[in-house]
């Protein structure tokens, strides 16, 4: 996705959103500056507002889907992380929870037949848990695979 900032330095918004992120959700957008421009540093720039898109190359042309989530905010430069001496660092930064998802993304998962239980199911539960988890308005933290997965389940134990 190209965009344009405030001083028309052309960007590339790559960072997709999270599997299992849902609308209202907020991410962690990465910002680089396009190939062949003049551009030499986006320190103290700002991302305006990006529509994030799904995109396809079908045939000789590009398909873009729906809008999968919007961004915009202060860009923070590698270079702060990283060491100032380092130019190409200049040119790529974040724009920190600035993502914010427009629509669901779901994960699915298959489990062979020869496996299919509820032990297994709950193991797999717990180790999803134990990567992937949201917190609520107050900061506490509550699991995925209840909440989330097992709806996706239903019927599709044997």
């Amino acid at each position: 996705m190209i965009q344009l900032y405030v001083t028309q330095a052309a960007s590339l918004t790559l960072e997709p959103y999270p599997p299992g992120a849902q609308k209202h959700d907020r991410f962690d957008v990465e910002v680089r500056i396009a190939p062949r421009t003049e551009t030499s540093s986006i320190r103290g720039g700002w991302l305006m507002q990006t529509r994030l898109r799904e995109t396809e190359m079908l045939g000789n042309s590009v398909k873009t889907g729906h809008i999968l989530a919007i961004a915009q905010g202060p860009v923070i430069v590698d270079g702060v992380f990283e060491g100032a001496g380092d130019a190409m660092l200049e040119t790529r930064g974040r724009v920190q929870n600035a993502g914010l998802v427009m629509k669901d993304r779901l994960m699915g998962l298959v489990v062979k037949s020869e496996f299919h239980s509820v032990k297994t199911a709950s193991l797999i539960g717990t180790a999803i848990n134990t990567r992937f988890h949201n917190n609520d308005r107050g900061g506490v933290q509550y699991a995925v695979w209840p909440t989330r997965l097992r709806k996706y389940m239903k019927g599709n134990m044997g």
